[in-house]
């Protein structure tokens, strides 16, 4: 009989086998080789000796030759105007081309205003007589008085109505037995004991341990496929 599990009584120490076994090491970090990133400064002082100063050295040029100036000065000829078309082409002197351009002034007549039109002329204006009219005779109001009797008075008479009595339906018949369930379903259909009929159970399959010796109907339409070729 296994005994109850009880606590331990001994305080966890809380390490591990990795803690146990792997030790930490105390490396010191590598040095990096990575140089710094300051500028390499030189002791010697520059020297700005160049190839071009050395062999182009600045010789003394003399000042450059200027030809001196003609100063300007007038002819003293008269200024010919005459152009070669003034002196070819003369020119034959005409009339100036009168203006086409109707005077501005209204026309205006002395002769007396002639107001005769061919309508006032041809259309004379002969006398006629204003159409005959027929008028109708005056309304004469016949004698004695209007008889105010019409077909729909004289027979469509007004009848007494009287109000319909609404009739209510013959109550039926109540039984004073009281409800038991009993219907004409229960009484006429009634339940017959019978028994299920029970399906006929089939064997188990039985597999056939006998070795199959025929030959697989792939391996058949492989055989003739090599015969064939």
């Amino acid at each position: 009989m296994q005994t109850a599990w009880e606590p331990p009584k001994s305080k966890f120490e809380g390490q591990t086998t990795f803690q146990t076994d792997y030790r930490s090491k105390e490396l010191a970090p590598r040095q990096s080789f990575k140089p710094t990133d300051a500028a390499k400064m030189s002791d010697t002082p520059f020297e700005d000796r160049t190839s071009h100063r050395d062999a182009y050295i600045q010789h003394a040029m003399p000042a450059r030759y200027q030809r001196e100036r003609e100063q300007y000065r007038p002819t003293e000829a008269q200024f010919n105007g005459l152009s070669t078309f003034r002196r070819d082409y003369k020119g034959a002197l005409g009339e100036p081309t009168a203006s086409f351009k109707p005077a501005g002034q209204a026309f205006q007549s002395e002769a007396l205003f002639e107001d005769s039109t061919t309508n006032r002329h041809d259309f004379k204006k002969w006398p006629m007589e204003r159409p005959f009219v027929h008028t109708h005779e005056p309304y004469k109001k016949p004698a004695g008085e209007m008889e105010m009797s019409t077909t729909h008075k004289s027979t469509y008479k007004a009848m007494p109505i009287d109000r319909v009595v609404a009739r209510r339906p013959v109550s039926a018949p109540q039984s004073s037995a009281p409800l038991d369930g009993t219907t004409n379903y229960n009484s006429d259909y009634k339940k017959w004991n019978g028994e299920r009929a029970q399906m006929p159970r089939q064997p188990d399959y039985v597999p056939n341990n006998a070795p199959f010796e025929g030959i697989a109907k792939h391996v058949q339409n492989l055989i003739k496929m090599v015969c064939s070729a």
